[in-house]
This record gives structure tokens, sequence and C-alpha cells, in this order.
């Protein structure tokens, strides 16, 4: 196969370079000699002939050129020698590349680090099955959102609309600081776990499957207390366990009961919640275990004390208005019967100006999304346009640092560099500026995120501390 030993002369050309060299010099001299020899048998002195085979060569150094040429290789020898000469350059002006790697550094991580906090609030839907069926219960009352949460009591009515919904799940989220790992190499865990309090349905009705193990099945709600079980999300797997493949049927501790791991979630879901990647799922009826500081009374059934995510999965072909309307009937009549014949005139009109709002779930859940979309929009705007002065401003320093460079240019012109090698060896030096101010921007990218997204966990979890 001649191509494969063309690449492999070619890589031995580039990585190589003395060796093939000095053999081409052997060559070289080789032919140089012979012809000598053949000018000497033809009546000519030793020098006359040795300068006949030059003249016959046209130039040892012109010969090596064209063999070189000929192995194709020149222009990346070409731009190699132009990366280390750029290097040198820059390396010789530390106050301009410092300005230029730390302006272009600011603009590109700002930027990637909003778009990406945009990506993840805006854009990206949820891993799980036919995501654009799902939508959250929002109970709204006299004109404020409930953030998406509603309590136990409320989902239990819910779950009777089978009409518009083929599934609707419950989930509560609450971190937890005194999580332990059972067995050798355990410990407590030092970091806050995100918990995620979730109904026996909650993954069936995502459509999320385990990556090993089984997920939460209906026996998880049948006794309260009665399911000491958890999945964990593969980060926390890999984290707190290193993948270890016998993961299931091991254990953990929280507030004094073990619970069973039973299953880890796929790679790529990490809960509905976005910002807060869930680490472990407990069931639901294990909520008087996991939140102890909770009254008994406060941690069971219809008086659960926690505020819920609803989620469901509309049936095919379901009218989003009609099923909106159904669950708003069926959330008032909740707080008719909750309030009994207790209920005097001024409730009874606050529970009939009580809605109830279906949002799209594709997304997942993020309780700050419509407040931080348009401050987000707003800063994207701007952290743009400071890339683009950014930008401009890096250009005025190359244009003013060329006007310095005037007397090396000439220079080079006068000894034999093309103007088309100049503006190579120019770009060259413009794409290392560009490469190391990405690099760095995207460093700085990924520590502005994770504030960003922390800083929206932190206000979500101080929202979703309200009452509803």
């Amino acid at each position: 196969m001649r191509w494969v030993k063309k690449i492999r002369l070619r890589a031995r050309s580039l990585f190589r370079k003395s060796a093939v060299d000095g053999e081409l010099s052997e060559e070289l001299r080789f032919h140089l000699e012979r012809e000598s020899a053949k000018n000497e048998a033809a009546g000519m002195s030793k020098d006359e002939a040795h300068v006949a085979a030059l003249v016959e060569f046209g130039g040892a150094e012109k010969f090596k050129e064209e063999c070189r040429d000929a192995r194709r290789v020149k222009l990346l020898q070409d731009l190699a020698q132009d990366v280390r000469y750029g290097l040198r350059v820059l390396r010789r002006s530390p106050g301009f590349t410092t300005v230029a790697i730390l302006t272009l550094a600011l603009g590109i991580g700002a930027n990637a680090a909003i778009f990406s906090v945009l990506n993840a609030l805006l854009l990206n839907t949820l891993p799980v099955h036919d995501p654009e069926q799902l939508v959250i219960f929002d109970p709204v009352f006299q004109g404020r959102s409930g953030d998406g949460l509603t309590s136990y009591g409320v989902y239990e009515r819910l779950r009777e609309l089978t009409g518009f919904f083929s599934n609707i799940a419950a989930i509560g989220n609450v971190d937890r600081s005194n999580v332990t790992i059972n067995g050798p190499g355990g410990g407590t865990d030092p970091a806050q776990v995100h918990v995620g309090l979730a109904t026996g349905n909650y993954f069936a009705t995502l459509g999320v499957n385990a990556a090993v193990g089984r997920t939460f099945g209906t026996e998880e709600d049948r006794v309260w207390g009665g399911h000491p079980v958890a999945v964990i999300s593969h980060a926390y797997w890999e984290r707190r366990f290193a993948l270890d493949p016998g993961i299931v049927g091991k254990t953990i501790g929280l507030n004094g009961t073990t619970y069973t791991i039973i299953g880890v979630a796929r790679r790529e879901f990490q809960g509905e919640w976005i910002g807060r990647p869930t680490d472990l799922w407990i069931p639901l009826t294990m909520t008087a275990q996991v939140m102890v500081e909770l009254p008994p009374e406060f941690t069971r059934g219809r008086a659960m004390n926690v505020n819920l995510e609803v989620l469901a999965r509309l049936k095919p072909g379901a009218n989003v208005g009609q099923a909106r309307v159904a669950a708003e009937a069926v959330h008032q009549q909740y707080w008719r019967d909750l309030n009994g014949p207790n209920l005097n005139a001024q409730d009874a009109d606050r529970i009939a100006h009580t809605t109830m709002d279906l949002l799209p779930a594709a997304r997942g859940y993020s309780p700050r999304r419509q407040a931080l979309t348009q401050p987000l929009a707003i800063v994207a705007m701007m952290v743009g346009l400071v890339l683009l002065i950014a930008c401009a401003n890096i250009a005025n320093l190359l244009l003013s640092r060329s006007a310095a460079r005037q007397k090396e240019m000439a220079v080079r012109l006068a000894v034999g560099a093309g103007t088309v090698r100049l503006a190579r060896q120019l770009l060259t030096e413009c794409v290392l500026l560009a490469a190391v101010g990405g690099v760095a921007g995207l460093l700085l990218a990924l520590w502005m995120t994770s504030v960003l997204m922390r800083f929206a966990r932190i206000r979500s979890a101080s929202s979703s501390r309200r009452g509803v």
C-alpha cells in the first residue's frame, strides 16, 4: 500500500529531520564523488572534476531544498518554525501578551458562562422519554405563583385525572449533610448531598431506566416508613463509590436509618431540577426518616408539610386547556374539603380565585426560570458587546505593535522573505494569542458557570422554602 509508505516517510521527515537530512547529505556526497570520478576519468584534474560535478548538480543546497520540497512536508516545517518564532516574539513582549490574553479570556469566559446558563435553563431538554409530553402543576393563589410546588394532598387528588394524564408523580427536594457510606473505605460524606424524595412512579413518569439495578416501583408507595431503599445518580456512584460494579446491595446511612442501594440512574439523567443535580433518590414514604426535624404528624400522607413538585405525562392527543381546567377544579375542591364546615366566605372566595397552571416541563424544573430569563438575556447582550469591544481593543493593540515592528519587517524583506511568508507569520502570532486566550477563557467560563448555577440554585432553594 503506497499511501501508507508515503505517510510513514513524510512522518519520518517531520519528526526525524536531522537523521533524514544526514542521509540526504550522504547521498548527495556519494553522487558528487561518483560524478567527480567520472570527470577525472575524462581527463580533468581533481579540482576541475569536483567543480564540474557541483555545476552539474546546480548547487548542493539547492538540490537539498528540491529534495525537501519533493517530500511535501515543507509547509508543515515552515508552520512549526512560524509557531516557534511567534512564541519567542510573544515572550519578548510580556506586557502586550498578558493584556491581550486577559482581555480575550474575560470576553470569551463571560460569554461562554452566560450561554451555558442560558442553555441549561432555556434550551436543553431533559434526557427522558418524550420530554415534550411532561408538565408541572403550578397552583396560583391570588395571582402569586407557587413556583411549581404543591402539597401531597393535592397530588393524591390530581392522580384521579386519568383521562388526561398517563402518569402523575411527585418529588420533594432536600439537602442533607450527614450521609454515611457503610462498608470498607466509607465514612461520612463531607459534602452536602442533594436528596430527592420521590414517589414510586417518578422514574416511570419521566421514562428513565436504571444504568445498574432497578429504579423505584409501586411497592415503594405502599407502606410509610417501610421501604428504606435508594437509587443513586451516576455522578454520585463515580464520586463516592469509584464506579464499584457491586454497588447494588450496598448501604448508606442517613439520620440513623440504613438504606439499601437498589440501582444507579443513567449517566445523563441528574434529576428534573435544573442547576441542582440530585445525588440520591429515596422513596417519598421515607420522609419521616429523612426529615427528622419535622414533627411526625407533618411527614405522612395528606398532612405532609413538604413542598412537592408534581409532574405529569400528558396522554397522546390530550387537550392541555381541558386538562388545566380539570386540574384547577380538583385543586379547588381539595381546599374546600380540607376546610370542611369551617369554610367561611372569605376563604371560599380565595379558593374560587385559585387557579392551576400547567407548566411545560420538557426543559426541567426551575423556580427561577421566569425571573432569570430576562436578566440573563440582557447580561448576554452586554457580555457580547464586551467581547466585541475586547476584540476591537486587541486589533488596535496589534496595529500599534505592527508600527513598532516596521524595521523588523524591512530587514526580513531585505534578506529575501516574501510578503506571503510575513503575512503567515503575523497570522500565526494572532492565532497563538487567540488559542491561549481561548483556553484561559474556557477555564474562566467553567468557574463562572459553577458560580452562576450555584447562585441560581441558592435563590431557587430560598424560593422553594416558601409555603404554598
